[in-house]
């Protein structure tokens, strides 16, 4: 029994030896993870730099060389952090175990997840922008149709897309199922305005964005900033932007709610007999990117006078749906008409992020939040095993108490019960010596006596 006891202690002891051996790896995993969140967000704040306006290609690309060095940083972190010449942080810790006691079942599995530059960042799915032509002289409508789809993450969830829906709702849709799927849903509507012809040196283009009127722009074919300026003073109620594209006669017009842009009756200051148009193309809101063809709305006038034509076009805006882990959706489908059309799940981690462009800085910051959600949530694993070990540390402290009592009632002798025995054992040798004592005192009288 003593034996078999002995065996439990020294497991016992064993394994709080084994927990702290473990708790400091799970702390340097920790603390390397920190540093890494400090770069990530080091690379975040020079990506939203990049994607100001102010910035140019040379500001840019000075800021990307900095992004390098961050990220080569970072990368270095995970892969060479360590414990015992064991790799903590590279994808290598999985299943790792920690001997409780000498019993074999009584173990704690731990594992961490990678994080190197090329596994953190984001899994994203675009959805396809498109412009509807309105009928001549009619305002265009959404011909948006209905569909069901399911995206499986963490869990599943169905989303019902109704016919004529915007982005704007469906992001919405998806980000009601967020805390189920872990996936988000993102929205924006971005088109070009280009190739304006035959307008008359000195006139004037106006329309509507929405039942707003943007009037009196009077632009040129390679200039339609003053078209820019006019549909920013209405950015409050339109909530529509515009900026100039590559030259100075492009303009791209967004909402970054997903809301529909609805350019509707188009028409010009001319008075001479002419047909003036203007290009309209949906652009990619994640690459900047035209997608599909352009529809060309158009003021004819002749005889003095405005006929009707196609004057009016609504832009359906795009849906993202991303996250920081992998996740799947179906019910896509190809049709022209649906906002999802694909199944495709993308992928940018913080290796591959390029803040040298603009559109390249603003997709960096979605893939930097995505890498960082995971470096905090691998943090998070990290101190609940701590917690556990911490508590499995004070439950084997507990119990080691009474096995440890128990063993040394078995090998050592019980002082309370042999102190009572040898102070019995004392009075009975002392009131023996005495009544001997007495005894022989009286034998010896009894002697003297008889003399």
């Amino acid at each position: 029994v003593s034996s078999r006891l002995l065996a439990e202690i020294k497991g016992i002891e064993q394994g709080l030896f084994n927990i702290s051996k473990m708790q400091t790896a799970l702390s340097i995993s920790d603390q390397t993870n920190a540093s890494i969140e400090n770069d990530l967000q080091a690379i975040r704040e020079l990506a939203l730099q990049s994607a100001n306006s102010t910035k140019d290609a040379h500001d840019r690309s000075m800021l990307q060389v900095e992004v390098a060095s961050r990220k080569a940083n970072a990368d270095a972190l995970a892969q060479n952090a360590a414990f015992n010449k064991i790799k903590l942080t590279d994808g290598t810790f999985i299943n790792k175990v920690v001997q409780l006691t000498g019993s074999s079942n009584n173990q704690i599995s731990v594992s961490v997840s990678s994080s190197r530059s090329s596994s953190i960042g984001e899994f994203y799915l675009l959805g396809s922008p498109h412009l509807k032509a309105g009928a001549s002289g009619s305002t265009a409508i959404s011909d948006v149709t209905s569909q069901t789809v399911v995206i499986a993450g963490k869990g599943s969830s169905t989303i019902d897309i109704s016919s004529g829906s915007s982005a704007k709702t469906v992001a919405s849709s998806i980000n009601l199922a967020l805390t189920t799927t872990g996936v988000a849903g993102i929205s924006s509507t971005k088109i070009k305005l280009d190739n304006l012809s035959n307008l008359a040196s000195g006139k004037a283009i106006n329309f509507k964005i929405g039942t707003t009127t943007i009037s009196n722009s009077i632009v040129t074919p390679s200039n339609l900033s003053n078209l820019m300026v006019n549909i920013n003073a209405q950015t409050n109620t339109t909530g529509v932007t515009a900026q100039l594209g590559s030259s100075n006669g492009e303009l791209i017009l967004s909402n970054s709610d997903g809301s529909d842009i609805l350019i509707d009756d188009f028409i010009s200051t001319n008075t001479a007999d002419s047909t003036v148009t203007l290009d309209v193309t949906s652009i990619d809101a994640r690459t900047g990117s035209e997608v599909g063809s352009a529809v060309s709305i158009a003021d004819t006038v002749s005889g003095g006078s405005h006929q009707t034509t196609i004057d009016s076009v609504i832009a359906v805006g795009q849906v993202e749906l991303t996250s920081n882990k992998s996740f799947s959706i179906t019910g896509h489908d190809a049709t022209a008409t649906k906002l999802l059309q694909n199944n495709t799940v993308n992928t940018s981690f913080i290796d591959s992020v390029d803040i040298s462009t603009q559109v390249g800085a603003s997709n960096t910051v979605k893939t930097i939040d995505a890498a960082i959600l995971t470096v905090n949530e691998i943090r998070a694993n990290l101190g609940a095993y701590i917690n556990r070990l911490s508590s499995s540390a004070n439950h084997l402290t507990d119990i080691k108490i009474p096995k440890t009592k128990a063993y040394n009632q078995i090998i050592d002798a019980d002082f309370a019960k042999e102190m009572l025995n040898l102070t019995k054992a004392q009075i009975i040798q002392n009131s023996a010596a005495a009544m001997l004592a007495q005894a022989n005192s009286n034998a010896i009288s009894m002697t003297k006596a008889l003399l």
